[in-house]
């Protein structure tokens, strides 16, 4: 995990500390994760994350999901969150490079 996206973590788990959220799940990923919506007071913390550029947006989990396409376009033309570095590094391919490293 990126340090980046450490901070970007620990702060949001601080900023929801003793809070109560759901989760409203959609999927499961490739490894058995649960793919789903996370509310917190009914507000979509998903979209929260993607309209202040500090997640990425997963067309295959999130199909259909416009105002999910358009909250990273509009964080990327406003260069917010991780939009602010020209060429962020997607974390697919960030695991990626981490397992060319360790083989």
């Amino acid at each position: 995990m990126s340090r980046v996206w450490k901070k970007i973590i620990v702060s949001f788990e601080k900023s929801l500390d003793d809070e109560i959220v759901e989760v409203e799940v959609r999927d499961k990923d490739q490894y058995g994760r649960i793919v789903g919506v996370v509310y917190h007071n009914n507000r979509n913390i998903n979209l929260y994350m993607l309209e202040t550029g500090n997640v990425w947006y997963y067309k295959q989990y999130a199909k259909g999901q416009y105002d999910y396409a358009n909250a990273e376009k509009r964080a990327k033309e406003n260069r917010i969150g991780l939009w602010k570095d020209k060429s962020p590094t997607p974390p697919w391919q960030y695991r990626r490079e981490q397992r060319k490293k360790n083989n």
